[in-house]
């Protein structure tokens, strides 16, 4: 390497505020590293917002599956209970509360499908399921003929009891045509909770993929940087008593690139666990 000779007068021409900027370099550093951590911190926690959002719509649409099975359980008590009311009526006053109750959780539930409930189906989840064509008007319109139909026929065993036609045909309206609404109703919510899922891992896995080739990039930068940093302090130590006011720029540089290595080693190692 040939000797340096116009550079060398270029050190000695720097002032005071040059070096107290030299000085302050490692608040500067300070402060570089702090803002990766901050950026980091605020992706992560971004990333987790996201994901708590995607857990908070799988668990809604789990309990949607499960209250629509049990509405398959009630409307079969409600069926049940009119018809122990004609076969038994000594037993009418603790088959009505029964069929009461049953009717009226199913209707809760039904007012559940159509817009959700805060403290337990937000309505986001409702608004995915009608999206994704798993809440069909026919469906929903058989579920609401049912209830329509039960509460017409509660009201008129207040004041007297029903026909037997008519019980019957409600009976296989509930093992028909309601079970297969129900039935289909579940079938349709748990396929959207499937790729709910599916894409929730998908974008997960994507992330974690740019994330891991980020770290990889800053650690590849990081090195690189540390070399060429190296190299300066090689040419400052040439330079004697003129050098050292870039050799101790070439310091700084070096400390940064280890601390964004030992930043990006970091981040890949939480990636991993």
């Amino acid at each position: 390497m040939t000797d340096i000779q116009a550079p060398l007068r270029t050190p000695s021409r720097i002032t005071a505020s040059d070096r107290a900027g030299f000085f302050l370099s490692g608040k500067t550093r300070e402060a570089s590293h702090s803002e990766i951590c901050r950026a980091s911190r605020n992706a992560a926690g971004r990333e987790k917002d996201k994901r708590g959002g995607a857990v908070v719509l799988e668990g809604a649409l789990s309990t949607l599956i499960n209250l629509s099975g049990k509405m398959r359980m009630l409307s079969h008590r409600v069926a049940m209970s009119m018809l122990l009311i004609e076969l038994d009526p000594s037993q009418r006053t603790e088959t009505l509360a029964m069929l009461d109750a049953a009717l009226d959780e199913f209707v809760q539930i039904q007012a559940i499908l159509r817009q959700g409930k805060e403290d337990r189906i937000p309505r986001e989840a409702i608004e995915l399921l009608i999206r994704e064509g798993a809440l069909p008007n026919e469906a929903m319109a058989t579920i609401g003929e049912f209830a329509a139909r039960a509460k017409t026929m509660r009201t008129t065993l207040s004041t007297e009891t029903l026909h037997s036609a008519d019980v019957l045909a409600f009976s296989k309206f509930v093992a028909t045509d309601l079970l297969e609404a129900l039935n289909g109703l579940t079938e349709a919510i748990a396929s959207v909770l499937d790729d709910l899922i599916l894409e929730t891992r998908r974008v997960e896995r994507q992330n974690h993929a740019i994330l891991v080739n980020a770290a990889n990039s800053i650690s590849d930068v990081s090195r690189k940087v540390k070399l060429i940093s190296l190299n300066a302090t090689i040419e400052a130590a040439r330079a004697g008593q003129f050098g050292r006011s870039f050799g101790v720029i070439a310091t700084e540089i070096r400390t940064l690139s280890d601390e964004a290595n030992l930043f990006s080693e970091r981040l890949v190692a939480s990636l991993k666990s």
